[in-house]
């Protein structure tokens, strides 16, 4: 994913965790932690000389470097294996996603390869995160069955 903990948008992380029981004082709790965040850039340019941007509200992401930071991302994402069907799989680590699909048929294993990625294609839209391309391969572990 391309810069997926930045991208995480705050009103679909806040359906996601009331979806997981989360309410009250605690989902009030997240909001606040979320919502109207501020941030600045330090520049140090050496002992004497630093300097700083104006502040400015952090209207997506969850915040890098943070306890609750990964946990957030994990929630986030925590539904893409259940948008993956066609007899695939998807294996979620952090930011990194693997989908696995076989079937010793080539024209069954393109069909469903074809319908997973548009699947995933369909969760990406729907969270409003990007597929980072460059990132992305095909592992074509195919052997062929001679009779």
């Amino acid at each position: 994913m391309t810069k997926a903990f930045d991208c995480v948008n705050h009103d679909i992380l806040i359906a996601k965790l009331e979806h997981y029981g989360i309410q009250d004082i605690t989902l009030n709790w997240f909001k606040s932690y979320l919502i109207d965040r501020k941030q600045r850039i330090k520049i140090s340019v050496n002992e004497n000389q630093t300097h700083y941007s104006i502040w400015e509200t952090v209207k997506q992401g969850v915040p890098q470097g943070s306890v609750l930071g990964p946990l957030l991302f994990t929630i986030y994402i925590n539904d893409l294996p259940m948008s993956v069907t066609h007899d695939s799989k998807a294996i979620l680590f952090a930011d990194d996603t693997s989908v696995l699909v076989t079937d010793k048929d080539f024209t069954k294993f393109k069909q469903k390869m074809n319908l997973a990625l548009m699947s995933l294609d369909q969760w990406f839209t729907a969270n409003q995160l990007v597929l980072n391309i460059t990132k992305t391969n095909l592992d074509r572990r195919l052997q062929y069955m001679h009779p």
